[in-house]
């Protein structure tokens, strides 16, 4: 039983796939074989471990790993893991490389944004992970495919965040964004800042940020 009842189509992988309420896969925007092997290395060489995320799937190389115990708390389903990614390309939406040395994160996502340039989307979505999806499949494109979906007007949209893909690619053209505690170098200068907040105070401290700016409620499109 979904506690939200949700039943508007919903977005995973920074938007490499779409679904409905019950998971049925709608649509998806994925990294080539080739470009995932690619990614893999890069990762490695850089010393993170690496998650795939392959059709339904969440694989990875080691359940003790770092944050893959927290991450199958938050989604509430564990990984699969396995020894060889290798078998596994075929559908892949998205490719984490997570690492608890902060720096060595920054400077994977680097050197993937001048190896893959225009090919994929390299982001941290947080300071431990960096994402790899398709160049289509960002947050953004996650926002215009339910403006195109369930015409809701561009301005009436808020997006609330907290990492570096939440300010990326077209979400930054949007009027109106929060961001929680988000690092310097990942903001964008146009949105609202929600600091010091603790883990699921966000949602009071959202409620009323948006109570203070007025906003619309939300459109009818979103409600049941």
């Amino acid at each position: 039983q979904d506690p939200l009842e949700l039943v508007t189509p919903m977005a995973g992988f920074n938007g490499g796939q779409f679904v409905t309420h019950d998971f049925k896969i709608l649509e998806q925007k994925t990294l080539s074989t080739d470009i995932s092997r690619q990614a893999i290395e890069l990762i490695r060489r850089y010393g993170l471990d690496v998650w795939v995320f392959n059709g339904k799937d969440w694989l990875v190389g080691d359940m003790d790993g770092p944050h893959v115990r927290h991450e199958a708390w938050a989604v509430k389903f564990d990984p699969k893991v396995i020894a060889d990614f290798e078998d596994h390309l075929d559908q892949v939406a998205k490719i984490v490389g997570v690492s608890d040395d902060f720096d060595r994160v920054r400077q994977c996502e680097d050197e993937a944004r001048k190896l893959f340039g225009a090919q994929v989307s390299a982001t941290r979505s947080q300071s431990y992970y960096l994402d790899i999806t398709n160049i289509a499949a960002n947050k953004g494109a996650v926002v215009d495919y339910h403006v195109a979906h369930l015409g809701v007007p561009h301005e009436e949209v808020v997006t609330i965040g907290d990492g570096g893909n939440d300010t990326a690619h077209r979400i930054a053209s949007l009027p109106r964004r929060v961001s929680v505690d988000l690092p310097q170098d990942h903001r964008g200068g146009r949105e609202r800042q929600l600091r010091g907040v603790q883990p699921c105070g966000w949602i009071s401290r959202f409620e009323n940020s948006l109570r203070r700016r007025s906003c619309p409620r939300p459109h009818r499109s979103l409600r049941r």
